[in-house]
């Protein structure tokens, strides 16, 4: 599957000002949760393309994200370039933050002092909790919270990033909306907009490397910056047919 992925510069996203925006299109096909991502729904949604925690520049290895929904859930997919996996956790619940891992972060709510975390690594595991932020460098995780429902699968070997055959692994998920208990309504309605955002940690290189759909900013690594949150605005509509870069 081909991910054609048009260069935008991120300076916008480095104003702590600026936000990014994602338009969530209506899925035109059902979508299997196998990992595969060969549905025409993932041809056709919008990219986003992690960048590094701080400035926004290029990661060594890449990420591509896309979100789609229907009546019943969210759906996400990740295209993670990766030629060495650095995770051992296999059991629900495990910190798995603690190792290699993709990360969702979304605030149905908008109020930015509670959102659910998602996380998946390579090796099919899975942590879900819900967060209450108080101040920076200040949350409580409740870890015995589970998103009921939610249904995920894990392909390693090889991805595509930019149309070109790379190392790496494919995460695909689908959230029922009963778990955003706090969104004004589900399921969403056009133009309804959430707060989220996506982060790696890539632990292959010399040094860790964190990434962000929106930079997080700041003078220490931290994803827990709800205010840096994104933009996820539904449309009650199938995607354009010409897949494009969003941020």
């Amino acid at each position: 599957m081909r991910i054609d992925d048009a260069h935008q510069t991120t300076q916008d996203l480095l104003h702590s000002s600026s936000l990014p925006r994602y338009e969530c299109y209506r899925t035109v096909d059902r979508i299997r949760v196998d990992g595969v991502l060969d549905e025409v729904t993932w041809k056709h949604a919008p990219i986003m393309r992690l960048v590094l925690w701080k400035d926004g520049s290029t990661p060594e290895r890449e990420t591509r994200v896309k979100m789609a929904w229907d009546s019943k859930n969210l759906y996400l997919a990740y295209w993670v370039q990766d030629d060495s996996f650095r995770c051992k956790m296999r059991r629900r619940d495990d910190p798995l933050w603690l190792e290699e891992v993709v990360e969702f972060f979304a605030d149905a709510g908008g109020d930015l002092t509670d959102y659910c975390e998602f996380e998946w690594n390579a090796l099919g595991a899975c942590v879900d909790l819900l967060i209450v932020w108080f101040r920076e460098g200040v949350w409580h995780m409740f870890t015995e919270w589970d998103a009921r429902g939610m249904k995920w699968a894990v392909k390693t070997g090889k991805t595509v990033i930019d149309g070109a055959e790379v190392p790496g692994w494919q995460c695909e998920v689908s959230i029922p909306f009963t778990v955003f208990r706090d969104a004004p309504r589900l399921p969403p309605a056009d133009g309804d907009t959430w707060r989220i955002n996506h982060y790696r940690i890539e632990m292959s290189g010399q040094e860790t490397e964190y990434t962000c759909w929106s930079p997080v900013l700041g003078e220490n690594v931290s994803y827990h910056r709800p205010h840096r949150f994104g933009y996820l605005v539904f449309r009650d509509k199938p995607a354009p047919s010409l897949s494009r870069e969003s941020g």
